[in-house]
């Protein structure tokens, strides 16, 4: 049953039990998943990092290397100030304007970016489906060079 689960899913089953902790360990468990997520690196190179940098250990390796994750959205919030209009007695009226910067990656190398002022819950939505350009979403190609 745990080799069909993923990574996160393992992690929430290690709370279950003592007995599922000690489960979740298994080595083979997580050779599937790191593999799988870094497959275009291949094999050998998975290997080498693998001995390298974690010191053989897979669970190691799959929770310390960055990844791109695609089961969600990296949104990242910016605030800024900006000069309002000077009127009667307001001597420096100031404005902060607030918005959202939304991207999504899919594992085809394809990404929906969003620039918007709208919460998550609004845009969420959306941007797991298709992207048109009546909502404003921008689609692109990325390319993963040597992790990067």
């Amino acid at each position: 049953v745990f080799a069909h689960m993923t990574p996160y899913s393992l992690g929430r089953a290690a709370c279950v039990c003592r007995k599922w902790r000690y489960a979740v360990w298994m080595p083979c468990l997580w050779r599937n998943a790191c593999i799988n997520t870094w497959q275009p690196s291949g094999k050998e190179e998975n290997l080498k990092i693998l001995q390298k940098e974690y010191g053989g250990s897979w669970r190691k390796m799959w929770l310390l290397r960055p990844r791109l994750r695609f089961d969600g959205l990296y949104v990242s919030r910016n605030t800024y100030i900006r000069a309002g209009i000077t009127e009667w007695k307001t001597t420096n009226p100031v404005h902060v304007v607030c918005y959202y910067r939304y991207v999504c990656f899919l594992p085809s190398g394809k990404f929906f970016y969003k620039n918007s002022s709208q919460k998550l819950k609004e845009v969420a939505k959306s941007m797991h489906g298709r992207a048109s350009k009546s909502n404003s979403f921008f689609c692109g190609r990325y390319t993963m060079i040597n992790g990067q």
